[in-house]
């Protein structure tokens, strides 16, 4: 009561018939009370799509624009609360949220923060996205060499260097994409076989991958 009078309150986030109380402290004697309808509050997204891997959607929206609500992309089985990437309604109309890193089919949500709750939604297909690489045939034990590329080209992607069993997300040397074309990269000092790779920088995938034999220099 101390926050003033009249004061403000929240209500709940889910429509139906409530009661707004006057509650005293020592006992939580309920002194007073009214009737509150809760109706529930329309929205909409509508997102640009199909859209590639990795890539932005741009989203026009309605909503109540509660501060913390937010547009979100997700999988059709995660939570309201959960997902793959979201961004806050107060970032404009339209706006952009990024797109998943696996081609499928995803939804876009319009999500009331107070409670998680799913107010609208739109499908989204995320489609694939390949990228090529084309580093020389060989390169001598630690020696600077140049690979050309061909892909998204998202600020976060980058080409590597790896041994053939590594993983997407692991390398011995990389270059961000954004650095130029071609991108120039720093042999293994130990010869051998190893793959050059284009990896989106979102979730590691990678888009594509060629041969290059290291040799004693």
């Amino acid at each position: 009561m101390r926050e003033g009078n009249p004061l403000k309150v929240w209500t709940p986030s889910d429509p139906g018939d409530y009661e707004v109380r006057y509650v005293v402290a020592r006992g939580y004697k309920v002194l007073a009370k009214a009737p509150l309808a809760v109706t529930a509050v329309p929205a909409k997204v509508e997102p640009a799509g199909p859209v590639n891997v990795g890539g932005w959607v741009e989203v026009k929206w309605e909503g109540p624009a509660r501060d913390g609500d937010f547009i979100s992309v997700a999988s059709a089985n995660q939570s309201p609360g959960a997902s793959i990437s979201r961004t806050a309604v107060k970032e404009g109309n339209p706006l952009k949220v990024r797109a998943a890193s696996d081609a499928g089919e995803y939804e876009v949500r319009y999500v009331l923060v107070r409670g998680y709750r799913l107010l609208a939604k739109a499908p989204l297909t995320v489609n694939a996205v390949t990228a090529e690489v084309t580093p020389p045939a060989t390169a001598a034990a630690g020696a600077e060499f140049s690979g050309a590329w061909k892909g998204p080209g998202y600020p976060e992607d980058y080409v590597t260097i790896a041994r053939t069993i590594q993983p997407p997300g692991a390398y011995l040397n990389s270059m961000a994409v954004k650095r130029g074309n071609p991108v120039k990269l720093r042999a293994p000092k130990e010869p051998g076989t190893y793959e050059v790779r284009y990896i989106l920088g979102r979730g590691h995938r990678q888009l594509g991958k060629a041969t290059i034999t290291i040799t004693a220099p």
